[in-house]
């Protein structure tokens, strides 16, 4: 079964709770170690550090793909007084100045499967022991590791039979919904919002042998690359950096679609003239228009926007209108949630029930 990533966060959440609770002579099979499983680029990382900053946890990211196993079990060192080796806690467990304002320490153990098999080895000791030896982690310490999937072959190295049953696998998947709304939550580029829900199936395509794909992290970067492009509107370097950031192909479609939302009519003209505006006929420009609406809604405007929204249905050339009226409301939700008491909305959800498999998470009953 796949977790989606904010499912994948909340169960974050729910078990570093869990061990919060815990007595300190707890078993260790009472504290869970999770592993996030899932291809490249699609944001394991920014999940765990969510769900850090919902608890109010230290997070503590290390990458274990350059890491020596001695690195994570501790340098043994020569003691002169002793005539032993003692073992020196490892960078990673964190001082109690370090710990100072938080409620907890999430360790966070990125491309795990990376690691060789002795240094796996000791990461079993790590999530079985909570520790390494005499060192021990704050009794309120939350595990989660990382890793991609052995079938993307990405250099993954096939963990011991120990180490696999001292963890819980979730596999995740951050599907194209999921990446919109983080998009659309933090203000994100409207042009990748429109395209992605224009053509949802190149969010996410991955192909080990190629230089470049599509995933939610290189996403990110075509958003940094427009923000480029419109300081210097150079179009060759945003053929360039596009082809270079997406792939041949996906770039290319992107590129190709990319002036449609310039063709854009005025955003705010239409919503001023939301009844008697030209709904476009062109499907890439149509996308474009909703998603800059949905940016652009707020307490003011969002009624015209359902004027002009209630349209869709009567215009014989679209097909799926719920779609794209769910569309629009979830952008405009997600950027602005305090749109989820306004009457328009309300009114919208109620006549419109396939609206409520997209919405009932937004709009409360």
């Amino acid at each position: 079964m796949a977790y989606n990533f904010k499912e994948a966060e909340q169960t974050i959440v729910d078990v570093a709770l869990h061990i919060k609770e815990l007595p300190i002579d707890a078993r260790n099979e009472e504290k869970l170690t999770l592993i996030l499983r899932g291809s490249v680029g699609e944001g394991k990382t920014a999940c765990v550090y969510s769900a850090g900053k919902r608890l109010n946890y230290l997070v503590k990211h290390e990458h274990l793909a350059d890491r020596d196993p001695t690195e994570i079990g501790g340098w043994l060192m020569p003691n002169k007084e002793t005539g032993r080796m003692d073992r020196m806690k490892p960078n990673f467990f964190p001082t109690d100045e370090e710990m100072k304002g938080y409620d907890g320490f999430l360790l966070f153990l990125d491309e795990a499967f990376k690691m060789s098999k002795m240094g796996q080895t000791t990461l079993a000791q790590l999530v079985n022991e909570n520790g390494i030896g005499t060192h021990k982690l704050p009794n309120n310490t939350m595990i989660v590791m990382a890793t991609n999937r052995l079938t993307d072959k990405t250099n993954e190295i096939s963990p011991p039979s120990h180490l696999k049953n001292r963890i819980v696998f979730l596999d995740v998947v951050n599907d194209v919904d999921n990446y919109l709304s983080y998009l659309v939550a933090r203000n994100g580029d409207a042009r990748i919002n429109a395209y992605l829900n224009y053509r949802p199936e190149n969010h996410n395509k991955f192909h080990r042998d190629a230089d470049c794909n599509p995933n939610s992290r290189t996403w990110d970067r075509v958003e940094t690359v427009l923000k480029i492009y419109d300081k210097n509107n150079n179009d060759v370097f945003l053929t360039n950096m596009i082809i270079g950031t997406l792939g041949e192909s996906v770039g290319s479609d992107f590129l190709a679609w990319l002036p449609m939302y310039q063709q854009c009519p005025n955003i705010d003209d239409m919503i001023n003239n939301a009844t008697t505006c030209t709904v476009p006929t062109d499907y890439g420009v149509l996308y474009a228009v909703l998603s800059a609406m949905g940016y652009k809604a707020n307490e003011k405007n969002i009624g015209m926007i359902c004027k002009f929204l209630n349209r869709l249905e009567n215009e014989k050339h679209l097909s799926a209108t719920q779609e794209l009226v769910a569309f629009t409301l979830k952008t405009a939700l997600t950027k602005t949630p305090t749109l989820k008491t306004s009457q328009y909305l309300r009114s919208m959800f109620g006549s419109q029930s396939q609206l409520a498999t997209v919405l009932t998470n937004l709009i409360p009953k």
